[in-house]
């Protein structure tokens, strides 16, 4: 009984105390496209599209994966439908456009992973005997899997009055240091309720720095 007592008492303790490591992992609560800096708004299509950018080592502590560490850079997407009726995303294709009017795809697991040397994904060497046997501390390919099972964007609709939002990550290997500078997204083929396509979505990625 006494070996009970004390087990509940620890555990009360343990969830009383900060939990800042949590807290730092933690996305921010989405909001409407129209709330952030980097959004453009077709008011005719009553539809809204923002961007955020998560480019430092402190944004992505979300992530169980360093992307930028590697030239990768998961951008925010959230869509808005302001109107009465629902949009289809099934068709949608989102890209980066460079500074330079560089297209660049969205990037897939494998994309990132063929990035990782071997060097990261082998944890310290243990030896055995005469040879050296290395760990897989790291786990590098799961991590990234697990961060796109998690947080992609998948949504293949957004319902009246509503909004929707998730990662998409771009290799942005070789645009230099400050890769949003002059950049944009382009989110092209979004459909309205009448299998219409809207006009195509220019979002800046340097209004909100």
């Amino acid at each position: 009984m006494r070996m009970r007592l004390f087990f509940s008492a620890a555990f009360v303790v343990l969830l009383m105390m900060p939990s800042a490591s949590l807290a730092e992992h933690r996305l921010p609560p989405v909001k409407p496209a129209t709330a952030y800096p980097d959004s453009t708004v077709h008011k005719r299509e009553q539809v809204a599209i923002a961007a955020v950018p998560y480019l430092t080592a402190g944004q992505q502590k979300v992530f169980a994966f360093p992307y930028r560490k590697f030239g990768f850079l998961p951008i925010r997407l959230i869509i808005t439908n302001l109107g009465d009726k629902p949009i289809s995303l099934e068709q949608t294709r989102v890209y980066f456009i460079s500074a330079n009017d560089d297209r660049i795809d969205a990037a897939t697991p494998d994309d990132v992973e063929r990035y990782v040397p071997l060097s990261y994904k082998q944890g310290r060497k243990i030896p055995i005997g005469p040879i050296q046997v290395p760990t897989h501390r790291k786990d590098a390919d799961w991590k990234v899997q697990q961060d796109f099972d998690k947080y992609e964007y998948n949504a293949v609709s957004v319902a009246p009055h509503s909004t929707k939002a998730g990662f998409i990550w771009y290799d942005v290997n070789g645009l230099g240091r400050d890769p949003l500078r002059g950049a944009s997204l382009v989110v092209q083929q979004i459909q309205n309720a009448d299998g219409q396509q809207l006009f195509y979505f220019r979002v800046p990625l340097d209004k909100g720095r």
